[in-house]
Parts: C-alpha cells; sequence; structure tokens
C-alpha cells in the first residue's frame, strides 16, 4: 500500500479554508513564524524568544505523525509535522503549544481561527496516539494551546482548550477522510498522466540542428538534479526543447511540476502552445496559465476599482466556502486550465479567478507563469515552496537575461516621499487615528531631514547618498505605521465600500503605502553585504531604497526550491557572467549551441563612422537617418532601435523631413496592449508582390526590442543605433564601484554586459526561420573595437565594416 506523506498545514488550510479574502484583514497578517511571510525574520526571532520564556520541560519543534489507512483507495495517508511546543502545564496536563507571529493589534484577534485550532488539534491527537501505543499508563486528555507574538510590541497572548482522545481522533479522521479525496484525485490523475507520456514521442518529424542537444542535455540535467545554463539563439526551438524533455522525465524522476517562468506574456503564450501540441497528441497533462491579478479580475475588466476586501468585491465574500468545489470541477473538467476556462468557472463558482488559478496550480503537472512566483520575496508560491514533504520540482526558466534586473527589483525595497506626503491631509485619517496621523508625521519629517543630505552644498553635485547599513530609526518608525494602519483597517473595515470617491482614493494610497512599508521589510530581512542604503533626491521627491546591487546569492537560494533548472536564452551571452549573477555554481553545466540559420540569409554591417556617446549625440543625428533611409530603400519592413526616447525622435524628426516619401512610425511611451498590436500590425509583407517601404523607430531595450515575432517580410532588418548601455545613472554606478570591488569587472558588469544584450536581443527579431533573410546595421563606432567584437556570437563572425553611407550603399546592394 503506497503511503502518502502530508504536512499537517497542508491538510488543514485545504480543508478548513474558510469566509472572505480580505487584504487589510487580520487573518492576512498573522503567520506561523515558520511560514516565511513578510514576518519571517522578525517572526523567527520571536518563535526562539517564546521557547526560551517557557519554564522547564518545555519541548520545542516536537516531530509528530501519524498514519490513516484508506484501504477502499489502496493508499495510507501519514500526517506530520512540528509541533512548535509540548509540555506539562501547571493542572499537570500535557499541552501542545501552536505559536503565531501578527502585526494585527490583539484587540483583533479573537482566538478563534479554525485552521490555527486545527493545526493544534492535528498534532494533540497525534501526541496522545502516540503516547497510547506503549505498554504505559494512557492518556485520554490533553490541553491544546494558541500562543500569539505581537511583532510591534512584543506582547504575548494565549488561548488555551482542552480535548479528549475520542473527540480529537474523530476530528483527525474526518479531516484526513476529506483530505484522502484530494490524495485519490492527484494518485488517479498521475496513473493517467505517467500512462500517457510513456507513450509521448517528439511532436515533430525531425529535430532542427541544435535541438536534439538541447533536449538532451536538459533531460540529462534533470535526472541528474543539476542545473544547466543555456546560451541557445533564436531557431533552435527551446521551448519545445525544455519543455519536452522535461516532461518525459517526469515518470522517471517522479517529479511532481513543472514551473514554466517566464519575463513576457508572449513567451508564455508559446510555451502553452508547445504543451497544448502535444495535449493534441495524446498527452494528458495538466497546465495552469497564471494570469496576473489586475489583469484576470473581472471588477478591474467592469471598470471598477480592484479592492480584494469582501465589501467592495462580491468574489472576495465567502471566497474561501466556495473555492474548493471550483478548483475540483475545473480540474475534472479541463486539461488545459487557461485565463479563459479559470475565468469561466470562477464565474460559475463566484469566486477570485486569480486566486482560483493559484490554488488549481497545486494539483497541475505544469504552471506557466512570470518569474516573480518563484524569486519575489513578496508574492512567490509558499503553498509550493514551504511545508511540504519531498516535493519534487522542475524549473524551465526562459528568457532568463532579463533575471537578473527583475530580481535587483523584486529584493530591493523602496519608501517614496510621494507616497506619505498626501497622507497627511487625508481626511480619512481623522482625530480616532491620532497616533497613526503622527507616524505619518515622523515618517515625512525624517525622510525630510534625507532630503537635506542629499542636496546640501556638500553634496549637491549628485543628489544622494549611500550608505552601507540600513537606517534602524527609519526602520522603526515604518514598524510603528505599520501597526498603526493594520489597527485601522480593523476599525474600518467597509471605508472602502462605503466613502465617496475621494475618500475611496485615499484608502488606496494608505494600502499602497501599506504595501510599500511591507515590501521594504522584505528586503531588510535580506539586507547584507550584496545591499546598500541608497537614498536619492528627485525633484519634489525622495526615495529611501534598501537596494540589492548584487541578487546571485538570493537567486541561488530560490533556484533551491527546484531539483532541477533549466536556465536558458538566446542572449545568454557571456555564459560565465550569466551564470554568476544568477546564482549558479562551479559545478553547474554550462551549454552554447551555434544558430541554426545559415550565416548567408544575413547581412551585418558596422557602421563604424558613427559615435553614439551621449555628448556627440547630436552631430550624429543626420548621418544615422541618411544610414535607415538608404536600409529602407533596399525594400521591405524595418525597425532602428535607439538608446532612449529622446535620441530616436531627434532622429525621426530629422528622418520625416529629409525623406518623407520613406513611411514611418515611432513608438510612443507608455503604450497599452491594444496600442502595440496596432503598432506591429503596420509591419505587412507587401500586396501583388509589390515590395512594401515602411520603417518603425523603437527604443532598444523596450517592448519591441524582444519577444516579437515578425517572420518573412514583416521584418526585413534593423539598424541598431549604438551599444545599449543602460542609461547612465546614479544607481548603475553604484552596481559598478559593486562589482568593481567584487571582481575588478565593474564596468562590464554594470553596463557593457547589459547593454550588449539589449543589441543581441534587438538583432535576433530580424532571422526568426530557415527562409529568413535581413539586414543588421549596428551604428556605432564601438562595434569595431575588439573588446566589442569579442562579444559577438559566433554566427556573426561575418560581419563587414563601413566607414560613411555610400559604402554600405554599394555593400547593401550587393545582398
Amino acid at each position: 500500500m503506497d503511503i502518502i506523506k502530508v504536512a499537517v498545514r497542508t491538510a488543514v488550510e485545504l480543508i478548513l479554508k474558510n469566509g472572505d479574502i480580505n487584504s487589510g484583514a487580520a487573518e492576512a497578517n498573522i503567520f506561523d513564524i515558520a511560514g516565511g511571510s513578510t514576518a519571517a525574520v522578525l517572526g523567527g526571532k520571536a518563535h526562539r524568544k517564546i521557547q526560551k520564556a517557557k519554564f522547564e520541560g518545555y519541548k520545542s519543534e516536537v516531530y509528530l505523525n501519524a498514519e490513516f489507512c484508506f484501504e477502499e483507495y489502496g493508499f495510507a495517508v501519514n500526517l506530520g509535522g512540528r509541533a512548535d511546543g509540548v509540555f506539562t502545564d501547571d493542572t499537570g496536563t500535557v499541552c501542545i503549544d501552536e505559536i503565531k507571529s501578527a502585526f494585527t493589534p490583539f484587540e483583533f484577534i479573537d482566538g478563534e481561527n479554525m485552521i490555527h485550532w486545527g493545526q493544534a488539534m492535528c498534532y494533540a491527537y497525534m501526541y496522545l496516539k502516540e503516547h497510547n501505543a506503549g505498554e504505559g499508563e494512557k492518556i485520554f486528555d490533553i490541553n491544546a494551546q494558541l500562543t500569539y507574538f505581537q511583532l510591534e510590541t512584543e506582547e504575548m497572548k494565549s488561548y488555551k482548550k482542552s480535548f479528549d482522545l475520542a473527540s480529537l481522533q474523530a476530528f483527525a479522521d474526518d479531516l484526513t477522510a476529506k483530505y484522502a479525496l484530494w490524495v485519490k484525485m492527484e494518485r488517479d490523475w498521475k496513473l493517467v498522466r505517467n500512462a500517457s507520456v510513456e507513450e509521448l514521442v517528439f511532436p515533430f518529424e525531425k529535430y532542427r540542428p541544435g535541438q536534439r542537444e538541447l533536449a538532451a542535455s536538459a533531460y540529462r540535467t534533470i535526472v541528474a538534479e543539476k542545473k544547466l545554463f543555456v546560451n541557445a539563439p533564436t531557431g533552435i526551438g527551446k521551448t519545445i526543447s525544455t519543455i519536452f524533455p522535461a516532461i518525459k522525465s517526469m515518470s522517471r524522476t517522479n517529479a511532481d511540476k513543472i514551473f514554466y517562468l517566464t519575463a513576457k506574456t508572449m513567451t508564455r503564450t508559446v510555451a502553452y502552445d508547445a504543451i497544448y501540441m502535444m495535449q493534441k497528441g495524446g498527452l494528458r497533462f495538466k497546465t495552469v496559465t497564471v494570469t496576473a491579478k489586475d489583469k484576470i479580475c473581472p471588477v478591474a475588466a467592469g471598470g471598477g476599482e480592484r479592492i480584494c476586501n469582501p465589501e467592495n468585491c462580491v468574489y472576495a465574500r465567502g471566497h474561501f466556502d466556495r473555492v474548493n468545489a471550483a478548483i475540483m470541477d475545473t480540474f475534472e473538467k479541463n486539461d488545459a486550465m487557461t485565463r479563459e476556462s479559470i475565468e469561466q468557472y470562477a464565474q460559475k463558482h463566484q469566486v477570485c479567478p486569480y486566486e482560483l488559478s493559484l490554488d488549481l496550480s497545486v494539483f497541475a503537472d505544469a504552471v506557466i507563469c512570470d518569474y516573480n512566483y518563484v524569486f519575489d520575496p513578496v508574492v512567490y508560491l509558499r503553498r509550493f515552496f514551504q511545508n511540504n514533504f519531498d516535493k519534487n520540482y522542475i524549473f524551465l526558466i526562459d528568457e532568463a537575461h532579463n533575471l537578473v534586473d527583475r530580481a535587483r527589483e523584486m529584493y530591493s525595497g523602496e519608501i517614496r516621499k510621494s507616497a506619505f506626503s498626501p497622507l497627511r491631509k487625508s481626511k480619512i485619517i481623522g482625530r480616532q487615528h491620532r497616533v497613526l496621523k503622527k507616524c505619518i508625521t515622523d515618517i515625512n519629517k525624517s525622510m525630510a531631514e534625507y532630503k537635506k543630505r542629499c542636496v546640501g552644498e556638500e553634496n549637491s553635485h549628485k543628489n544622494y547618498i549611500t550608505q552601507k547599513e540600513h537606517d534602524e530609526a527609519f526602520a522603526a518608525l515604518l514598524l510603528d505605521f505599520r501597526f498603526e494602519v493594520e489597527r485601522y483597517f480593523q476599525i474600518n473595515k467597509d471605508i472602502a465600500a462605503a466613502s465617496p470617491p475621494e475618500e475611496k482614493a485615499q484608502y488606496l494610497e494608505l494600502l499602497q503605502a501599506y504595501f510599500d512599508v511591507i515590501a521594504y521589510f522584505v528586503a531588510l530581512n535580506l539586507y547584507d553585504e550584496r545591499y546598500v542604503t541608497y537614498i536619492s533626491a528627485e525633484g519634489s521627491d525622495l526615495a529611501v531604497r534598501l537596494f540589492c546591487l548584487d541578487p546571485s546569492f538570493l537567486i541561488g537560494e530560490a533556484l533551491k526550491r527546484a531539483k532541477a533548472s533549466i536556465i536558458f536564452s538566446a542572449t545568454l551571452s557571456p555564459l560565465s557572467y550569466y551564470r554568476e549573477v544568477l546564482g549558479g555554481a562551479e559545478d553547474d553545466l554550462e551549454q552554447s549551441l551555434g544558430s541554426p540559420f545559415d550565416r548567408a540569409n544575413l547581412c551585418l554591417v558596422v557602421g563604424a563612422n558613427i559615435s553614439t556617446k551621449y555628448k556627440q549625440r547630436e552631430h550624429s543625428y543626420a548621418e544615422v537617418a541618411e544610414y535607415i533611409n538608404i536600409t529602407a530603400n533596399k525594400g521591405g519592413n524595418y525597425i532602428a532601435f535607439f538608446p532612449s526616447y529622446e535620441y530616436m525622435k531627434n532622429v525621426y524628426e530629422i528622418f520625416a523631413e529629409n525623406y518623407p516619401e520613406t513611411p514611418s512610425v515611432i513608438q510612443t511611451y507608455g503604450m497599452n496592449d491594444e496600442a502595440r498590436g496596432a503598432f506591429l500590425e503596420m509591419f505587412q509583407a507587401g500586396e501583388d508582390g509589390k515590395t512594401k517601404v515602411f520603417v518603425g523607430f523603437c527604443v532598444m531595450g523596450g517592448i519591441f526590442s524582444e519577444g516579437i515575432d515578425l517572420s518573412g517580410d514583416r521584418l526585413n532588418g534593423a539598424v541598431i543605433v549604438g551599444v545599449g548601455l543602460p542609461k547612465l545613472s546614479s544607481e548603475r554606478d553604484v552596481i559598478k564601484r559593486y562589482f568593481e570591488e567584487k571582481n575588478g569587472l565593474g564596468y562590464e558588469y554594470g553596463y557593457m554586459y547589459p547593454g550588449m544584450n539589449k543589441v543581441l536581443q534587438a538583432a535576433g527579431r530580424v532571422i526568426r526561420t530557415e527562409t529568413d533573410r535581413g539586414i543588421v546595421l549596428l551604428l556605432d563606432e564601438r562595434f569595431n573595437y575588439n573588446y566589442y567584437k569579442q562579444l559577438f556570437p559566433e554566427h556573426w563572425s561575418h560581419c563587414k565594416t563601413v566607414r560613411n553611407p555610400a559604402q554600405f550603399k554599394k555593400l547593401i546592394a550587393k545582398f
């Protein structure tokens, strides 16, 4: 008979959850000490403090378990976990202690949280069963206690109940019987899944060049439980070459789940399409595509404000009472759980579609989602990565070059003066909340002092300061604010629903400031020698930032949540740089594949007479415009990529004036999805065999420089202006100095490598298939320097150099 190990917390939270979603409610801010929420580090300290304060004989972290046999299903459930404390209380009775930490004021904690009591009761039953198994004196009664620790005041509050063995056994039997239905659902599904995986074959007749090598390396890496860093140029078919071997490995490695992680919606669609193609071929495989909360929220889609509480949202009201039925219904009737199907079943059961998608992901075989669900310390999926026994996950991390800067943002925390200044005059914070008002005033005063230091005579030339340590006094002010906001939310539960628009807007401002403070404390909990406190004056605003300079360690720790990881991109070059900054180790594997395309189809040229250095840019505008026009007159659709909006605008104005006969369009700032789609629709092949001439002006590193696929005559070439260096900034300079001290490669890590990645991404838009032909013109004298040529991929070795537009015109005439 199979034995299924289940964590007490996992079973209790699934079966006993009930009530509303409430972004400001007390239950959202009471944490298991071991839970690792925003209170993780503070909670860990609280846990140890409580246990040390207990009297002699108090036993901490006591492992307990019990087995429940379900012969009709052919398995047993082994329910287990660690009780926070076991002791004999002042009545002489054994007592199980379940410890929780909280930011919520004690006046709003009533000690009636059934999930918390459920954990304590499970451990109480396990203790009685274990101690009644021997020949000694039997114990039939036991006490259970919930101990809450207030993180801001460090007060403790306890609730105690007495139980007998019969009632506890009835509770545990009922809990596990209900949970066993979910275990059976998963077990039965995996039998179906694994049988289809055994029959699965590669979904194409033959492999592309490099594709078999990548698929084989990915399979071996997963079976060996290693990490593989892969630089695989466009055209190899990275998505299917990683997903297929990952799926094939699941029965051999007993893997529970594949996480396909990426930064772009388009790439998530490609991953879904790859799995769907295999599903059409007979693969039985459950997939969930997680859509961002703002995009899938039905209230926001209807033009309302997304406020996740029962007063404002019918889907939040009673969500947890209905969600298990929604999970079971959706899972049983769908293999591909897309945004559309999730929205359909969420509407049917009147539950939040975003939360439903996260719950479904627990039971799915593959989860296709953004990086933040694994790496972001605020929103990562704790349901997978905490309190689970022997879980076996596979990470497939696409577009991994994007993860470096994304991780810096995830692991940094920022408080802005502009978020707190309006709160001073907020009408919704009245006289009954004078303490909260004082907290806001004190934070504003502290930030005003920071600003004086930033713009003072001794520092006015740079308007920012850095310090290696964080400011404990400032953190204390923020902690007081957080505590008082918790109190405010409890007293004013219906303010967002009942208030006029102005007051509702003020509520949202307060809520956002509260979330900013939470993120700040997350970064504070992670703060070490890889961080710096960066305080900058930005016009009338000021930012206090706990800035993660080097996210490599934290990325590496997050990667430990998987048994194997494939980290890949078309531009993961140089590999040594990316392996280091993405948390790799010396024993991790690397693979660099060549382009599968005929290099004769790419006309690659460096215009070595152009300088795009900031102080010399204005002298380049006319000649850059001329190069673009020569390229366009070759015939076809082209994109010119620029290092900034300002540079792009200046060249565009000259281009439009000098070459009005050449149709063109310019990217605008802040384009929404509809505007992006309309922009890309302009790139179409000519009709009736006629050659079209069209130029798009875009920003390098922006929405059109990666993740778009304009194959064939929809895109015939790209003009890349500049070496892609990130904009000169004090933050980039701080990163540069950090790596200069760490490895002597400050300029390379801070500017050069990230810049060259933007160039490679932009150039990669041109040749998308074996039959594509196109031109890539690199306009910057630095592309002709050896230290840049060393960064060119191997399939760029045929690059030509020209030193004026006339030479370029002659050269491309032959292509």
